[in-house]
């Protein structure tokens, strides 16, 4: 497995800002961001997106599970 995720993001990045700025959790704002990185390609990789986020090997694959 390469590390890059196979999900198709349709938010646009716009869109994405603004639903980061709206959320009450660490954890959603977190998955929300992590979705904001892949797609404005600044981490091509769930694992890149992890170490952005300075989040350990065992939450990285939550960031984008369950979205």
């Amino acid at each position: 497995m390469s590390g890059r995720p196979s999900i198709e993001i349709r938010e646009s990045i716009e869109t994405l800002k603004d639903l980061m700025k709206a959320q009450k959790t660490i954890l959603n704002q977190n998955k929300v961001q992590a979705l904001y990185l892949l797609k404005s390609q600044q981490a091509l990789t769930v694992r890149k997106t992890a170490e952005l986020l300075n989040k350990g090997e065992t939450t990285r694959r939550s960031l984008v599970e369950n979205v």
